[in-house]
């Protein structure tokens, strides 16, 4: 694949001690992931019956077919409670695809320039990126 532009941010804050309750230090963990992709390119795929299977269509202009742009942020937030000198629990949120775009993730390449529905199906959407989705964690650690 042909990839022209990709880009990864990530990070995390964590504070160790906010507050102090019944002998026990809570503190707080803050992280980021951001990653963009530019769209895969993709091309016409036509069935080879000498092989058996699909084979590139070679047709004028190849690479003309890209998939739009990919993009997703997830964020995380989370407290620290350190009950005991070797216990802690943490109690955190992930929201993974936060702003929930559904970029098209994959499209239909099988194409037969013979068949009028091979040629309409070309290009129609098979998969979008996942939806927004929220995942809540408890852990301990002792």
């Amino acid at each position: 694949y042909n990839r022209t532009h990709a880009m990864k941010f990530a990070g995390s804050y964590t504070e160790p001690s906010i507050a102090r309750i019944a002998n026990s230090d809570i503190g707080y963990v803050l992280g980021w992931n951001f990653q963009m992709y530019s769209g895969t390119p993709y091309r016409p795929l036509v069935f080879n019956n000498y092989y058996g299977s699909y084979a590139n269509y070679d047709e004028y202009g190849d690479g003309r077919y890209t998939l739009p742009t990919f993009s997703q942020l997830d964020i995380r937030a989370g407290l620290n409670i350190n009950v005991a000198d070797r216990m802690t629990w943490m109690v955190g949120a992930d929201v993974f695809n936060v702003f929930n775009d559904r970029t098209i993730t994959s499209v239909a390449t099988a194409y037969d320039p013979d068949d009028s529905l091979d040629e309409a199906a070309f290009g129609s959407v098979l998969d979008r990126q996942d939806p927004r989705r929220l995942q809540i964690t408890i852990r301990g650690t002792f």
